[in-house]
């Protein structure tokens, strides 16, 4: 596919996409899409079969062996509020004090539902600040843990500068101090990207999207639930900390309630298949969590941020390298950040974010919560001509004269 501009915003999703994306959207318009689970004629089957190996693939994927403990969701912001409201209404039934303790720096797809939750009054929270740089301490979440703790939110990655967090420390602390709670983990940044597993993180809640650094189409998410969170995948309200959050069709028309096992309990509603199709089809194209692919695009950040670093008037954030995924978050010196943004694209045709990213927190812990960053994030497809063409148009921008622009 040919390209007129330069595309680095994979953080908020990849583009263009595999080839092999379009193939299998085509083939599943054509002869599979149904509606799965809810007839039993051979165009409905060969729906939920493309279901079900979406199911397989992702729970291979994060290391899980039961499939059915992956809920399939519309997206990871839609698997995220059924992490949080779930908890909290499963601990609200059981008329337990809930409290929960939250990164500052996390997405709106976390902080909002934890603060609507709040404002409620079904929650209390200890929300705990990153650094400068963007990332945040485990023995500061650790810390804030108490004996009525119900949920640890913590990112894999923040997607506003792709810095890392200490998720594996903070899911091995929570064991060691024999704590109840469960530790949600927003992946959203790193499911394709780095290898992610749930035993490996500790994690146990695992959410992630389908568009990012696995390469598929918005309209798929995921929720990974471990056996701390449902215990019994034949009877998913036995024991279980996490309640369904919103009901309706399943496939079974008898029940009144929401079917007691896993995943159709938490998956009401026709599931988009086309969006499975989509997603099987990137991973048969281009392999999830590839080291060489990771190497690459490292190296390129690499350059970018070698590029940034001689430009006078540009002021980088976030960690070290090898810390932080490849994201380049950065101002320009008499620029508002939206401006930057604006004269990349309309003038150097190079795509990129500029603002608070949804992210706000991390913003203002690093001194920038006015207007905050610009965003260039590299991604599968990403050339070393598109980091040059991108360090010109900043060249550009940081060497005009202020009140001449």
């Amino acid at each position: 596919m040919g390209r007129s501009f330069v595309y680095l915003d994979h953080s908020a999703t990849s583009w263009p996409k595999p080839e092999g994306v379009a193939r299998a959207i085509e083939s599943f318009l054509a002869h599979d899409a149904g509606n799965a689970a809810r007839s039993g004629y051979a165009l409905a089957r060969r729906a939920s079969g493309v279901i079900e190996r979406t199911r397989s693939e992702l729970a291979r994927l994060v290391g899980m062996e039961t499939p059915e403990r992956v809920l399939l969701q519309s997206s990871c912001t839609d698997a995220l509020n059924l992490a949080v409201h779930g908890v909290v209404e499963s601990a609200h039934r059981r008329a337990e004090r809930v409290h929960a303790v939250v990164h500052g720096g996390e997405h709106n797809a976390v902080l909002r539902p934890i603060e609507d939750e709040r404002e409620r009054g079904r929650l209390d929270v200890t929300v705990v600040m990153p650094d400068a740089t963007g990332r945040v301490e485990a023995r500061a979440m650790l810390a804030a843990v108490r004996a009525e703790t119900a949920l640890v939110a913590l990112q894999h990655a923040s997607n506003a500068t792709g810095a890392l967090q200490p998720v594996a420390e903070v899911g091995e602390g929570l064991r060691a101090m024999g704590s109840e709670a469960l530790l949600l983990v927003d992946a959203a940044q790193t499911a394709g990207v780095l290898p992610v597993s749930m035993a490996g993180l500790g994690a146990d809640l695992l959410a992630f999207g389908s568009h990012k650094g696995l390469l598929g189409v918005t309209g798929l998410g995921a929720l990974v639930a471990s056996e701390r969170v449902i215990p019994d995948v034949r009877c998913g309200d036995e024991g279980a900390r996490m309640a369904p959050v919103r009901q309706g069709g399943t496939g079974d028309s008898r029940l009144r309630a929401m079917p007691r096992e896993l995943a159709r309990r938490f998956e009401a509603g026709s599931p988009n298949g086309l969006a499975c199709a989509a997603l099987l089809g990137a991973m048969e194209s281009e392999t999830p969590a590839c080291p060489e692919r990771l190497a690459r695009e490292r190296g390129l950040y690499s350059a970018m941020l070698e590029g940034l670093r001689a430009i006078s008037g540009v002021l980088l954030y976030g960690p070290e390298v090898s810390e932080r995924l490849p994201v380049a978050a950065f101002t320009v010196e008499g620029y508002d950040s939206a401006e930057v943004g604006t004269i990349l694209d309309g003038s150097f045709g190079v795509a990129v974010r500029a603002g608070l990213h949804c992210a706000p927190g991390v913003h203002e812990a690093m001194g920038v919560g006015d207007g905050g960053t610009v965003r260039a994030s590299i991604g599968w497809n990403t050339t070393e001509q598109d980091v040059e063409r991108f360090l010109e148009g900043v060249r550009a921008i940081a060497a005009a004269i202020p009140g001449t622009r």
